[in-house]
């Protein structure tokens, strides 16, 4: 496996789904009255949100952000799947509504962790500051290549 980055036509190819034949599972899911799709519906969806994290707004971040990213669409997608959100008799493209649904999850999971990252620097901080405050605070030195502090400073 290699480093490089796969090529955009490469990325089409591999998620690329057909409007119409995406249509018609949604359709046929519909009319068959199951709670759960087809795994060809549901192989669509995930084309969909792994196809958008190759966008360029999303391809920076760290596998595991866009590993979750990915879970978050996917679940949000199928959720409105099995919820028949989606409209058939309209003239909207069903790509383009999951995909929607896809990019705010991707938008939603990327403030979260920003929240997350942003609450733990606060943290860190706080915990910083009252330790230097502390005029008892003694700080801990590790010795220096497995020479005790002592014996450095006396040499």
């Amino acid at each position: 496996m290699s480093d490089e980055e796969p090529k955009p036509e490469d990325i089409k190819k591999k998620y690329y789904i057909n409007s119409k034949e995406f249509r018609q599972l949604i359709v046929d899911f519909y009319d068959s009255g199951d709670e759960t799709p087809c795994n060809e519906l549901v192989e669509g969806l995930q084309k969909i949100a792994e196809g958008l994290s190759f966008n360029w707004r999303f391809i920076k971040y760290t596998q595991s952000w866009k590993e979750d990213m990915v879970g978050d669409a996917i679940i949000k997608m199928y959720a409105a799947m099995k919820k028949k959100q989606f409209n058939i008799e309209s003239t909207y493209n069903p790509y383009s509504y999951f995909n929607a649904i896809a990019w705010n999850a991707f938008s939603n999971r990327i403030k979260k962790e920003n929240r997350q990252h942003k609450g733990l620097l606060e943290y860190r901080q706080q915990v910083h500051d009252e330790f230097m405050s502390d005029p008892n605070n003694q700080t801990y030195a590790k010795p220096v290549n497995g020479v005790d502090e002592e014996e450095f400073y006396n040499e």
